[in-house]
């Protein structure tokens, strides 16, 4: 209690140059942490921007963008780190994803894409290319189905990127 009324004093009555020092230093370090909490790994800069060439893809076919759930992305990590580990794309577990899933929010359709790409200068963009290229995984892309999406990106040991994707209709 007395940290609390001492820190509402720093902000609301310091006038010496001493205090207004603490305090910017205060100011600095709260803001500090707190952008640090929502900094992205390498990792999720790269599915973050998979899913935005994604979106802009389907909003350019007129289809509604899909909205991104920690729920499916959860399952689409652990498949990503599997795969990353095993150096092996698949599509191993999906039906075990699918009921994870589906245990926490009402899901009626999915699909799953995965991908993997080394040594490119964009990943996202290799991925987003070969999933756009691929009769299969464009029809996920671009199902009127589809409401909800996780995507998830590991990078293996060797500097390989795996990718998986799920997309679900979320009946709520």
């Amino acid at each position: 209690m007395t940290f609390l009324k001492c820190h509402f004093l720093f902000f609301n009555t310091s006038k010496t140059k001493y205090m207004k020092t603490a305090n910017n230093l205060l100011i600095f370090l709260f803001l500090f942490f707190s952008f640090s909490a929502f900094a992205q790994t390498e990792e999720q800069a790269v599915a973050t921007e998979t899913l935005r060439l994604i979106n802009e893809y389907r909003q350019s076919r007129n289809l509604a963008p899909l909205l991104s759930e920690i729920v499916i992305e959860e399952q689409c990590l652990a498949h990503s780190q599997e795969m990353a580990q095993d150096d092996d794309l698949n599509h191993d577990g999906f039906d075990k994803r699918t009921k994870n899933i589906s245990q926490k929010i009402k899901i009626t359709a999915w699909a799953e894409n995965v991908a993997y790409n080394f040594g490119e200068e964009d990943a996202a963009k290799t991925a987003f290319l070969q999933w756009k290229n691929s009769k299969g995984h464009h029809r996920n892309m671009v199902s009127k189905a589809y409401t909800h999406t996780g995507i998830a990106v590991v990078k293996s040991a060797d500097g390989k990127y795996f990718f998986t994707q799920i997309f679900v209709k979320w009946t709520k």
